[in-house]
Order: C-alpha cells, then sequence, then structure tokens
C-alpha cells in the first residue's frame, strides 16, 4: 500500500453546498512480508476498517495503490483480484459473520475454494487444515458450524483462510 487516500462525504451536505469530506485515511504507506502478522490498533473512526477494506480490495482508494508481489491489484482487473485473494484473506473478528451455521465445519473451510475457481479440495486436506489449528478433524468435519463455541469457530475461520492461501500445496 503506498500513499493511500480515501475520504468519505459527511452526511447532511445540501447539493448547492461545497461537499465536505471526513479524510478516513490520508496518505498511508503499509508494507508487508511474507509470514508477516500485523496488529492494528486506533481509536474509533480512526480508518481502520477503511485500510482493511482497502487492503482487501473491497474498496477502491481515492488516491494510492495497492500492490503484491510487484503486482498492482488497486485500480485492478477482476483476475489480478482474484489472483490477490489466493494469497490474501481476512479472517474476522467475529466468525459467525461469515461462518453459515447451517453449513458443516467441511463445507466451511471448502467454501472460498469454490469461488478462486479451485475444485473440492481433497478430506486430507480439510484434515490438515484443523490439524494447523489444534482442531480434531474426526470430531469436527462433520458438525454443523452452529454448534461449534466461539473459540472453535475463530479457529475453523482461520483454517479456511489458510487452506484458501495455501491450496493446492497442501
Amino acid at each position: 500500500m503506498r500513499q493511500v487516500t480515501h475520504r468519505y462525504p459527511l452526511p447532511g451536505t445540501r447539493f448547492w453546498q461545497a461537499t465536505q469530506y471526513h479524510c478516513a485515511i490520508d496518505y498511508v504507506t503499509l508494507s508487508l512480508n511474507k509470514g508477516e502478522h500485523v496488529g492494528l490498533v486506533g481509536a474509533s473512526g480512526a480508518g481502520k476498517s477503511t485500510l482493511l477494506k482497502i487492503l482487501l480490495g473491497f474498496e477502491t482508494p481515492d488516491s494510492g495503490s495497492v500492490g503484491c508481489q510487484g503486482r498492482a491489484v488497486l485500480p485492478a482487473s477482476t483476475a489480478a483480484l482474484l489472483w490477490y485473494r489466493q494469497l490474501v484473506q481476512y479472517v474476522p473478528q467475529d466468525p459467525a459473520s461469515t461462518l453459515a451455521p447451517h453449513k458443516t465445519v467441511a463445507r466451511a473451510i471448502a467454501e472460498p475454494l469454490h469461488f478462486l475457481g479451485h475444485g473440492a479440495p481433497p478430506i486430507s486436506a480439510l484434515q490438515r487444515a484443523l490439524d494447523d489449528v489444534a482442531l480434531p478433524a474426526s470430531l469436527l468435519l462433520h458438525q454443523r458450524v452452529g454448534t461449534l463455541s466461539g473459540g472453535q469457530a475463530q479457529r475453523v475461520a482461520i483454517a479456511r483462510a489458510g487452506l484458501a492461501t495455501g491450496f493446492p500445496d497442501r
């Protein structure tokens, strides 16, 4: 992410007035290395969510660029975003927002691979993904997501992100 700026129009501005904006992020430059874990901390309204949405390609910055491995990601084509999403995955703070409670753990973990254009992963890949997050695959693969504890659901979300970014290496 290089020199990224993003503004939102303030609500209540009348059409004959000059539009007023809230600058959510202002000329932010951020570099991340493979395998690096980063925490983003700040006050409410400081731009953390906006920064994340831009890093994930959900929003386009007003200025600046987002790149990965020397390739432009934003602004970019659908093909570039598909390539990028095979490298970068989002694990939400609340996994219930992205895990459908009626699906099995196996289906929930495999789901992103479908959207990324891969076929169904072998059961061994699903088992390894759960092993990576210290969950017993033999007990949980066929269990419904809605029956998991909060901690188990969070680890399923992490396993899903890991499988999506590591497939077909598994």
